[in-house]
């Protein structure tokens, strides 16, 4: 696509915002990561994960970065439902019942994280990554992202399904969830226009 200049640019960006959220899309040089550890910075807040199909990439992804260990506290890499009850404090029982790749896992993963940290703000990612695992209502590629912030009982979680094989599914994943955090930590008021949103490749 050939754009004439600044005005076409904010232009044809002001309408992706506002059809896709502002998480999704940004206008700079820096990586995922780097956003998210920019907006760590000026909020001087520290952040820990819960992640599940992306298995430490996310946390991979962070500390490429020289210095993110003063806004990254580490991550619970809860592949198994075990590991998720044990290490998150999260029910068998409610794992059983909604799954491991749903909003209520998500939800209870993002408390857990912080009720087990000092950390600011909590990012969890559980998902099918594939090739199987897959059903009807939880196609491979479902993945949800939560986002929640020490003393706040807000829960920002979002639904999504990414196309690609099992590796693009988890980069797709990663990525998202940190700009997701991002717009969360710099209250970015689009995120609120999205609140029950879901995001849908396929």
């Amino acid at each position: 696509m050939h754009l004439d200049g600044t005005e076409d640019f904010e232009r044809i960006y002001s309408y992706l915002v506002s059809e896709m959220g502002c998480f999704f899309l940004k206008a700079g040089r820096l990586s995922s990561s780097g956003y998210l550890l920019k907006a760590l910075k000026e909020e001087n807040k520290k952040i820990v994960l819960a992640e599940s199909c992306t298995g430490g990439m996310v946390a991979k992804m962070i500390t490429d970065i020289p210095g993110s260990s003063n806004f990254f506290l580490g991550s619970f890499v809860t592949y198994s439902n075990d590991a998720k009850a044990k290490m998150l404090g999260i029910s068998p029982n409610a794992i059983e019942r909604f799954g491991a790749v749903s909003r209520e896992t998500v939800e209870n993963m993002l408390s857990g994280a912080l009720n087990r940290s000092n950390a600011d703000i909590a990012l969890a990612v559980s998902g099918i990554a594939g090739p199987g695992g897959g059903s009807k209502t939880k196609p491979v590629g479902t993945v949800w992202i939560g986002v929640m912030k020490a003393g706040d009982d807000s829960q920002y979680v979002y639904r999504m399904v990414f196309e690609g094989d099992r590796n693009t599914v988890r980069q797709k994943s990663a990525v998202s969830a940190m700009l997701i955090a991002e717009t969360v930590i710099k209250n970015h008021e689009s995120l609120d226009n999205h609140g029950n949103w879901q995001y849908n490749e396929k």
